[in-house]
């Protein structure tokens, strides 16, 4: 195993401080047994500490990856809003895994989130509004692509992607793609201090659907709905109104 210089362990000391508020996320369109694998594409030659989010800060283990290893992280369980899996780290001959994994708690140790978001691998795809919110004054820019070209399980396709940049927030800098209908992590560069990590989905078990027309069908298909709600009975119509203000 690589050693740790003084220099690496007290940054990693301050990075696992600074995200240690990280808010609760996750997505309702998961369950038991849902996995996803990621390349790495480039890492630092560290060793780092994994410690999951506060409360209750569980110290998991050490880890270090190299180009072209493997981060999976295989779903166990999701209850009252809270995604739990195994986290997987390396390749055949040399890796470690960590057991018992909060989504939050991969936002929190790897820096897959911008303070006080946490991302992980899972975003909460039904409530984007409140994530952006929540990251404005962190000198981030957020923007979705409708068309964002990747390989993924050896097929490329175009996906519809929220991205965050992160430019120097305290130190951090950090490019995150989920996909925005499902809230998976597609693609994620984060650096702070010598930690440095850049992974590329490479396989997954979800369901991540390319980009397509077919929301705007959907939005058309509800709106003659309504329409033809408001014909039939305009008291429905009303109660339909109030119920979603």
């Amino acid at each position: 195993m690589r050693k740790l210089s003084p220099l690496i362990l007290v940054i990693t000391y301050l990075f696992v401080i600074f995200l240690s508020n990280y808010s609760v996320s996750a997505n309702v369109g998961v369950s038991s047994g849902d996995w996803l694998s990621y390349k790495v594409v480039s890492a630092s030659d560290t060793v780092n500490d994994f410690y999951g989010t506060f409360p209750p800060g569980t110290y998991y283990g050490a880890w270090s990856v190299v180009a072209d290893d493997s981060i999976i992280f295989n779903i166990t369980s999701v209850h009252d809003g809270v995604t739990n899996g195994t986290l997987f780290f390396g390749n055949e001959l040399d890796n470690v895994t960590f057991y018992d994994v909060r989504n939050v708690d991969t936002a929190f140790g790897l820096g897959l989130g911008i303070y006080p978001w946490s991302g992980g691998f899972l975003a909460n795809s039904t409530d984007w509004d409140n994530i952006l919110s929540s990251v404005v004054d962190t000198n981030t820019t957020v923007t979705q692509i409708e068309s964002y070209n990747l390989t993924i399980a050896g097929m490329q396709n175009s996906y519809s992607v929220i991205h965050f940049n992160t430019s120097n927030y305290y130190g951090q800098y950090s490019s995150f793609y989920y996909h925005k209908s499902s809230g998976v992590l597609l693609k994620a560069f984060t650096s702070f201090g010598l930690y440095e990590l850049e992974i590329s989905l490479d396989i997954a078990n979800l369901e991540i659907n390319p980009y397509t027309e077919t929301p705007y069908t959907e939005t058309v298909t509800v709106s003659m709905f309504i329409l033809l709600l408001s014909i039939i009975s305009l008291p429905a119509l009303s109660m339909l109104k109030r119920k979603s203000k």
